[in-house]
């Protein structure tokens, strides 16, 4: 084998939770969430990386991930899905700032909204 095979095949070589680490940070979605298989695959290892993708950017890598940890039953895995707030990432489209809904006139028509307030874990549907 040459040298410049070697140089050129470094980032391929990379082998295990390395190699994943590696994956994780600059691969399009799908080698995301085939790494995160891989990292799950390692038990309480891996679990670290599949911990750390509830925060990414990606929401096919956070719902993988989320669903991975969903299958173990470590106690790290399990805090983990218990901190995870998956409306986090969400973004502010419009505050109600006034809102009556009279519950006992059938006859009024309102529209269907719903708010989620993010400190206290709350989800109100109107």
């Amino acid at each position: 084998m040459r040298e410049h095979d070697l140089v050129s095949s470094s980032s391929a070589a990379l082998e295990g939770l390395e190699g994943i680490r590696y994956r994780l940070r600059g691969g399009s979605t799908k080698e995301k969430v085939d790494a995160l298989l891989e990292a799950f695959q390692y038990g309480p290892k891996g679990f670290d990386l599949v911990i750390q993708a509830l925060g990414d950017d990606v929401r096919e890598g956070r719902q993988s991930a989320l669903l991975l940890l969903s299958y173990s039953s470590e106690a790290t895995a399990e805090q983990a899905i218990l901190n995870y707030l998956p409306f986090a990432k969400m973004q502010c489209l419009h505050t109600l700032t006034e809102f009556y809904l009279d519950c006992y006139n059938p006859e009024q028509h309102h529209p269907y909204y719903f708010a989620i307030a993010d400190y206290n874990n709350t989800l109100i549907c109107y």
